[in-house]
């Protein structure tokens, strides 16, 4: 299988910065979240994983830190965790949730994804993003 190439995108004022970077072990999307169309937007993202998955690597730490994001993109997060927890039986994935100290609101919509996928989802208190 040829290597897979890292995604790198920078966050803007409606999209978030995203980084998947296989051979440094990276994989982080944090900041806000709202783009015009987050099917779109995600969509890169969602098929760099599909690749992936089918050769991961033997740890996965998936981190999300989002200062806020609408419905829209609450459903491709779902996409997103759906396709990690694909490869969670066999190779050890965890999902790392930050919020903002005081965020109570973040907090609550990282509960929701923790007890939605079938993945190891840490959440996590930070003082700032």
């Amino acid at each position: 299988m040829t290597a897979l190439k890292p995604i790198q995108i920078k966050a803007t004022e409606d999209t978030p910065y995203v980084n998947l970077d296989k051979d440094n072990n990276k994989f982080e999307i944090s900041g806000k979240s709202f783009p015009e169309d987050p099917t779109v937007f995600y969509s890169q993202i969602l098929q760099w994983l599909e690749t992936y998955i089918q050769e991961p690597s033997p740890f996965t730490i998936f981190e999300i830190k989002f200062s806020y994001f609408n419905s829209a993109s609450a459903k491709q997060l779902l996409k997103i965790f759906v396709a990690l927890s694909k490869i969670s039986n066999t190779f050890s994935t965890t999902i790392i949730w930050y919020y903002e100290a005081g965020d109570k609101i973040m907090r609550i919509k990282g509960e929701g994804y923790k007890n939605m996928v079938p993945i190891a989802f840490e959440i996590k208190e930070i003082v700032a993003i």
